[in-house]
């Protein structure tokens, strides 16, 4: 998912011998200076984005995660 051209979050799905393995990442408040020099899934034309950075203030991790969980839930039909 990108912001302003830049990626703040990403899906991920590997499969390899029959089995499916997932993993789903966001940045939240998270210190981007430490990947200045990290190219996202080498996507040369794009930066990384928090969502703290693109809203302007801290926001509470369990908030977010509160918030991602009924967004599967809810697109996977899943109660």
């Amino acid at each position: 998912m990108c912001v302003n051209n830049e990626k703040i979050a990403a899906i991920g799905v590997k499969v390899s011998q029959w089995v499916t393995m997932h993993v789903f990442a966001s940045n939240v408040n998270t210190d981007l200076s430490k990947f200045d020099r990290i190219i996202p899934c080498t996507i040369f034309h794009k930066g990384l984005a928090s969502m703290k950075r693109v809203i302007g203030f801290e926001i509470q991790f369990e908030d977010v995660k509160k918030v991602i969980a009924n967004s599967f839930a809810a697109a996977l039909n899943v109660n």
